[in-house]
């Protein structure tokens, strides 16, 4: 296990961002998921899932994160401190996925998924961070 997280830790700097861009992208369209079952009370299947709404928020996210340079430290420096650059990286991301989600009006979704999914990809996006650097403190790598 230390040789596969040695490994990855040697991956050139543009190859680690990739990891982490995919990574929140999945999270972006897990939260997505979350917050349209938190919202509609039932569990969401393939068929009933706004995937336009998962799009806008990869299309808001990822080049926002970028933009605000979260991808700048890596899991191996994330410290406390780091939770304030999440926080206000996906504060400003929920205020626009919820603005645009306001003028554009996707049909048969609600408006409180631009609440709460901001909420959901903000501790998606903690969670992977300590993930990682949790696995790199234990393997000392």
């Amino acid at each position: 296990m230390q040789k596969l997280f040695n490994n990855i830790l040697s991956l050139p700097r543009y190859l680690k961002i990739g990891i982490a861009v995919i990574t929140d992208s999945m999270l972006c369209i897990i939260s997505t998921w979350i917050a349209q079952v938190l919202v509609f009370g039932e569990m969401i299947l393939l068929k009933d899932f706004h995937f336009y709404a998962s799009l806008l928020s990869l299309i808001v996210a990822i080049p926002l994160f970028i933009l605000l340079r979260l991808y700048k430290s890596f899991f191996r420096y994330a410290d406390y401190s780091f939770i304030s650059n999440i926080f206000y990286a996906t504060s400003v991301y929920g205020l626009l996925f919820f603005l645009i989600l306001l003028l554009i009006n996707i049909p048969n979704l609600s408006i409180t998924i631009g609440i709460i999914q901001p909420m959901v990809l903000f501790f998606g996006v903690m969670g992977s961070r300590f993930f990682f650097k949790n696995l790199y403190d234990n393997f000392n790598i």
